[in-house]
Order: C-alpha cells, then structure tokens, then sequence
C-alpha cells in the first residue's frame, strides 16, 4: 500500500480539490482494495522480460525489449490509456490537458547470474522470503511501473478532476546508456512536475553517483611475506557488489582471522 499511496499522492498534487490528503488516502486505498493482486500480476509479467541492454544490440532492435513494449502497449489499451513508442522511451498517459505531470521510470535492468538466485531472477518469487516479491527489477524498477499505472487506474476509477495530464515515462536504457534520454528531452515538453517513485533504498544517497576501483599489485620475492596478486568485487560498475574475492598469498592464521 506503500507505493500505491506515494504514486497518489504525487499524482493529485495539482487537483483543484482542496482536500487533496483525503482524495489521494481514498484513491491509494480503493487502488490497493481493487488492483493490488492485478498489479502484482502485472509486475511478475513485466519482470518474465530480461530487459538486459545487450553490447552491439540497439535498444529498440533487442527482442526482450520489443516484447516488454508489446505488453506495456497491452495493458495501456486494457486500462484505458494512451501509449506512445519513441524508440528508447515509451510514453503511457491519461488526459489532454496543456500541462503535465511526468512519472519518470525505466524499464531495463541489471544482468543477474541465475546461479546465485535461490530460484529463476527472471519469475517473481514469493516463497523464498515471507511478504516480499523478489525478482530482478522488481524494486528497481518495474514495480514502480506497475505501482504508476495502477494509481493512474485508481484515479481515472474514481472519476478525479485533474487539473495536469498524467504521463508515464518510461526509459529504456538507463541503466547502461543516457545519450538516448539526452536527446529525447531536447524535445520532450517539460512536465509542470516530474515524480520519480524508482524505489526506497537503504542508503538512498547511493543512487548519487558510482565509482570503478581497479586496483594493481606489485609483485614481491619475499617467500614470507603476505600480499595481494588479484581482487574482484561485482559484475559490472554501476552495482553494489554482491560478492568479491581476493588472493591472499603467505596468509597467517591471524590474517585469515581479520578477513
């Protein structure tokens, strides 16, 4: 209920109702009642695609990603919105208003090694770990996705006046390449407000920025001395790392003990 009561609210800020607490606690409430299983569902279909930006595949030539935009394209058309392709970006919206409100998503994600996922990354799992959905992407960030588009349902349910068009922005290559957005908002009409519900982290300041350490050794003859000849950590340099190994030579039992 969490997500579906941040993604009202942001979206009925500009209602022209004075109560706008009210009307988004009733919208969050009535969407969690009504949709809650439905987006769960949807969220299990979005995550089935590996939206893995691929080396030397364009984005919108990736057949994962031509599949996922065919759902998305689908479940526009069943809840009643209008969807737009633009290549890397995907646009879902609700209303003709002059001005907007932009819910800024994306929708590939990470490359993940199945071998250390207790079951497929790709297939929500919802037995491994009781009250919680885990699968690739399903925080960041297909379950702001499906959150967004069933608020947007809630609201267009509850026959809300809104004063902006609601649009969903969803981008395709944020994990791996920017150069595509760069150019889309050179021509993309400004939104009054843009609203990023792309998730709750532990330590939110992560998402700041990133950094690549490659370290190097100096090798050594000493026979007794402890040093370092190689140390990995992560796949790829946008992540937190999930696991890291070193090679330790001439380690003492005190050594080991530290590590």
């Amino acid at each position: 209920m969490k997500n579906f009561v941040l993604a009202s609210l942001a979206l009925l800020t500009s209602s022209v109702h004075a109560n706008v607490n009210k009307i988004s606690e009733d919208a969050a409430i009535y969407a969690v009642n009504t949709y809650q299983d439905a987006q769960i569902h949807t969220l299990a279909n979005l995550v089935s695609y590996p939206t893995v930006n691929k080396e030397g595949v364009a984005t919108p030539s990736n057949p994962d990603f031509i599949g996922f935009k065919a759902l998305l394209k689908m479940k526009a058309a069943e809840l009643g919105f209008d969807y737009q392709d633009l290549g890397y970006t995907v646009l879902i919206g609700m209303g003709q208003q002059a001005e907007k409100v932009t819910i800024v998503t994306h929708g590939d994600v990470q490359p993940a090694d199945a071998s250390k996922w207790q079951q497929s990354p790709f297939k929500v799992d919802s037995t491994s770990e009781s009250g919680k959905l885990i699968a690739r992407g399903t925080e960041d960030d297909k379950g702001a996705i499906a959150t967004a588009l069933y608020a947007m349902k809630a609201i267009k349910d509850q026959g809300i006046k809104l004063e902006n068009r609601i649009e969903l922005m969803i981008y395709l290559a944020e994990e791996s390449d920017w150069g595509p957005l760069e150019e889309f908002m050179k021509t993309y009409q400004q939104p009054k407000y843009a609203v990023t519900i792309d998730a709750s982290y532990p330590v939110v300041v992560a998402e700041k920025g990133w950094s690549l350490i490659a370290p190097t050794f100096a090798s050594t003859s000493a026979q007794t001395t402890t040093y370092v000849s190689d140390l990995t950590g992560g796949a790829f340099v946008s992540q937190i790392p999930e696991d890291a190994s070193v090679v330790l030579h001439n380690a003492t039992d005190a050594n080991l003990e530290t590590l």
